[in-house]
């Protein structure tokens, strides 16, 4: 699966998520903002976002990467971050439907981009340099 994170044009941060086999999906950009029409004309055929989010959780979504390491609570997770709050969020879609969205109570500063290790570890870069990478936590 392909996962797309798409910053909004000013009131919504969404995510799609799109099958490799299925190429050319109209997900309805300049159209609408999230799942909300944003211009006056309708995109047909549109594909809805799986998971959109607010103001009031962030600003500004920072794409991230499908968990394959070894955390057990984070396993077919989508993880991304919002580059306003530094907030890192974990999203789980079962194939149908939206199971999770989780704060996994981690704060990366102004995130910028994520990547993984040989190990599947997870790393999150902030605009200040800074790099910290997931661990279990206890």
């Amino acid at each position: 699966m392909l996962w797309i994170a798409d910053v909004g044009q000013g009131a919504l941060e969404e995510i799609n998520r799109q099958p490799l086999t299925q190429a050319g999906a109209n997900f309805g950009w300049k159209r609408f903002e999230g799942d909300q029409l944003f211009a006056d004309v309708p995109a047909p055929g549109a594909v809805s976002p799986v998971h959109v989010y607010g103001r009031s959780a962030g600003c500004s979504i920072t794409g991230g990467v499908a968990y394959r390491g070894s955390i057990e609570a984070l396993a077919d997770s989508y993880l991304f971050g919002d580059f306003c709050t530094g907030v890192i969020r974990g999203l789980r879609h079962d194939g149908q439907s939206l199971v999770e969205v989780a704060d996994l109570g981690i704060r990366a500063g102004q995130v910028v981009q994520f990547g993984t290790d040989h190990n599947g570890d997870v790393y999150a870069v902030s605009l200040s340099g800074e790099i910290r990478r997931l661990v279990a936590s206890g």
